[in-house]
């Protein structure tokens, strides 16, 4: 469904930009990424409004999607996929109850991982430069470590699920 939603919109801006826009092949995958963010966001925080966690969605969206940005992570393989397993994520996860010392547990264990694998899997799918990717790893466990300070529940639950994101299995690079 998205991916012919982003095919019509390719279609529509290159008929209006001509040479001067990017190829459809090229305006579809990015509106595929935009469109598939979009509704993950939409679909997330309208559950969270529906279950009186909203606020704990929202964290939990902002967190993850910051770390995501300076520690990169898997790519599944589908826009599909990753649209079904965030919202199961950001849908599920706020409903799930912590304690402080399992926030305390999973921001350890979230640190840990980025220490060994951020940035991750972000070859090919950014402009960053490998000499800038121990500033990135540093950036990832000041992110994670802010919050023992606030001791957030929702974003230790988004820290670790998106530090899980940077493992590589046997066979990865």
């Amino acid at each position: 469904m998205i991916e012919k939603i982003a095919e019509k919109i390719a279609i529509s801006i290159k008929s209006v930009g001509g040479e001067e826009t990017a190829s459809i092949d090229v305006l579809r995958y990015a509106l595929i990424i935009v469109l598939n963010g979009l509704f993950v966001i939409m679909v997330s925080l309208t559950c969270g409004w529906l279950t009186d966690k909203f606020i704990e969605t929202l964290l939990m969206l902002l967190g993850f999607v910051i770390l995501r940005l300076v520690s990169g992570g898997i790519h599944l393989h589908s826009s599909a996929l990753c649209t079904f397993v965030s919202i199961l994520i950001f849908v599920t996860l706020p409903h799930v109850a912590i304690n402080e010392q399992t926030s305390i547990y999973l921001l350890g264990i979230s640190i840990i991982l980025a220490l060994l694998f951020a940035p991750s899997r972000i070859e090919g799918h950014s402009r960053i430069d490998k000499k800038y990717y121990p500033v990135l790893k540093l950036i990832s466990i000041i992110i994670i470590g802010f919050d023992f300070l606030i001791l957030s529940p929702a974003l230790a639950k988004a820290f670790f699920i998106q530090s899980l994101s940077l493992i590589h299995f046997k066979g990865e690079q």
